[in-house]
């Protein structure tokens, strides 16, 4: 599970290298407004070596993943 927050608004891209070879790809984008909190719960099948969160504005944001 991915919960994103941001102090002000922003449109948040979710990033996967999914193979470990540093090709970063688009897996989901998430628009946010000021201090709302969004949850991503991932599908069972989702893989990835790293995971990354780019924001379109500058802001102080939070990305928290819950591995279970």
């Amino acid at each position: 599970t991915l919960t994103l927050k941001a102090d002000k608004a922003a449109q948040i891209t979710l990033e996967a290298d999914i193979d470990g070879t540093g090709n970063w790809v688009p897996v989901q984008k998430f628009t946010l407004t000021a201090n709302e909190t969004k949850t991503h719960v991932f599908d069972d099948a989702f893989a990835a070596y790293w995971l990354r969160v780019v924001s379109d504005v500058d802001c102080t944001a939070t990305a928290q993943l819950l591995y279970e």
